[in-house]
C-alpha cells in the first residue's frame, strides 16, 4: 500500500563537508553491539497520523554518528537554531537536512549555513513523483 503524502513543509539540504566511505560506515554498523532502534515503525506511525511535528521527531538514520568525521555537527546546529523541527543525516551523508513548517524560517536555515560555508539548497516534498527545473516527472 502506499504510503500516506508527507504533510507540507519546507525541506533545507545542507552539503556538510566530507563523510567516510559508505562501506567503512556499514562495517561500523556491523560491529555494534547494539544497534540503533528501528525508526521506521515511528515514521509510518507519524506519516498516518499527518502531523508535521511527529513526522520531524520520528526521523531516523541507522548510520547516523557512525562517521569518523564530525559530518554535519555544525550544520544541523545552525538548522535547530533557525527554527528546524528535526535535522537528520542523509543516507551516508555528507548531506543533512532540516525539517521546517514554514518558509521564512526554511529560508533563514539557508541563509545561516550558506553564511557558515556550506551548500545549502530550500526544497518541498511532492505528494507523487518528482520535479526538475520545474517539471513534474
Amino acid at each position: 500500500r502506499p504510503l500516506p503524502p508527507m504533510p507540507d513543509c519546507f525541506l533545507v539540504l545542507v552539503h556538510a563537508g566530507t563523510k567516510d566511505s559508505t562501506g567503512a560506515m556499514y562495517a561500523r554498523f556491523d560491529r555494534l553491539a547494539q544497534r540503533p532502534p528501528e525508526a521506521t515503525p515511528r515514521m509510518l506511525e507519524a506519516l498516518e497520523q499527518g502531523t508535521l511535528k511527529r513526522v520531524a521527531g520520528a526521523l531516523g538514520n541507522a548510520l547516523d554518528g557512525l562517521s569518523n568525521a564530525d559530518v554535519g555537527h555544525k550544520a544541523r546546529q545552525l538548522l535547530m537554531e533557525a527554527g528546524a523541527l528535526g535535522c537528520n543525516l542523509s543516507g551516508s551523508g555528507p548531506t543533512v537536512y532540516g525539517v521546517f513548517d514554514c518558509e521564512e524560517t526554511a529560508r533563514l536555515g539557508v541563509e545561516r549555513c550558506s553564511s557558515a560555508g556550506f551548500a545549502a539548497q530550500l526544497c518541498r516534498p511532492l505528494a507523487r513523483g518528482c520535479r526538475l527545473a520545474g517539471k513534474s516527472l
